[in-house]
């Protein structure tokens, strides 16, 4: 058996009203936090911006992706990480870097994001999680859930040619702190270059093929062979960002789905990275995937396959 070529087919549909409803979620926070009267605003040089993020952000959304994701960063202060440079340069760079006033950073930061979204919505559709500040769209007028992550700018500097502002000098992410205490650092703007980087390479295929095996796993979810957890969204992603772009130029869905299953068997995934390039993708901190986790998916993809899906 295999899995018909109409149902591979039918999973590459993007889900435009979703990324609709996300949009305008995105918009209305956005516009309700940069409102003059909030405190956001009245602290003195501190910036932030707001960005919407995950697959909705990246076209890879598919049924059961769960809440919107809305980043909601500060700009000023920023967070430089100089680990990368020479002595010299790490010197350099701290004789001109601005000094910010240290009785204000992150986490008041993010204490402030979750008293202005209760100030605008009220508590009872605000909660904090551990990871982001869930705004729940039946008890507000959003159009969607959301999941608000206040965070901060974390550049990771590589070179330095005495502009700390020059964005050549540094990869641009975030950081923020989960309840438990955890720092937590991304890049998902690189992240999303790299995946229309590899969608160009893929002939247009890349993000549809990503959309095929996030409703491969949801499938797998329904019929118990897996739990959602061990294979997000986001690891899915970044899994395929390490299969040879070839792999995906060919319309026929069925050859498409084989060539990059049997790809992940054989590989033995050591080495494998990130979407965005720049840190492994398995490890045991809680940003990392489990490598089990991933071959256990992969082989319950060739499962799924062999019984017509």
């Amino acid at each position: 058996m295999a899995i018909p070529e109409s149902q591979l087919s039918n999973w590459t549909k993007l889900k435009t009203a979703a990324i609709d409803s996300a949009q305008k979620t995105h918009q209305r926070i956005r516009s309700e936090l940069e409102d003059s009267e909030s405190r956001l605003n009245n602290r003195g040089e501190m910036r932030f911006d707001t960005l919407l993020q995950g697959s909705y952000r990246n076209d890879t959304i598919v049924r059961g992706s769960g809440d919107v994701d809305i980043l909601v960063f500060m700009t000023n202060p920023f967070s430089g990480s100089t680990n990368e440079l020479p002595s010299r340069k790490k010197r350099q760079y701290q004789s001109d870097v601005l000094t910010w006033d240290e009785d204000y950073g992150l986490r008041d930061f993010q204490r402030d994001v979750y008293d202005e979204l209760v100030g605008i919505y009220g508590s009872r559709p605000v909660s904090q999680g551990n990871k982001a500040i869930a705004v729940d769209s039946d008890s507000s007028p959003l159009p969607a859930d959301a999941d608000v992550v206040p965070c901060q700018t974390r550049r990771r500097y590589h070179s330095y040619n005495g502009d700390y502002q020059d964005e050549s000098n540094y990869y641009d992410g975030i950081r923020f702190y989960s309840n438990d205490g955890s720092e937590i650092i991304n890049f998902p703007k690189r992240h999303r270059k790299k995946g229309e980087d590899l969608n160009s390479r893929a002939d247009g295929n890349y993000k549809e093929t990503i959309r095929i095996f996030k409703n491969a796993r949801n499938r797998l979810v329904e019929k118990n062979r897996l739990r959602k957890e061990e294979a997000p969204s986001y690891y899915i992603e970044c899994l395929l960002s390490n299969v040879p772009s070839q792999k995906f130029r060919t319309d026929d869905l069925q050859t498409r789905y084989v060539r990059i299953v049997e790809h992940l068997q054989d590989a033995n995934m050591r080495g494998f990275s990130a979407q965005h390039g720049l840190e492994d993708l398995f490890g045991r901190s809680e940003t990392k995937w489990r490598r089990r986790n991933a071959q256990t998916f992969v082989s319950e993809l060739v499962w799924l396959w062999q019984n017509g899906g």
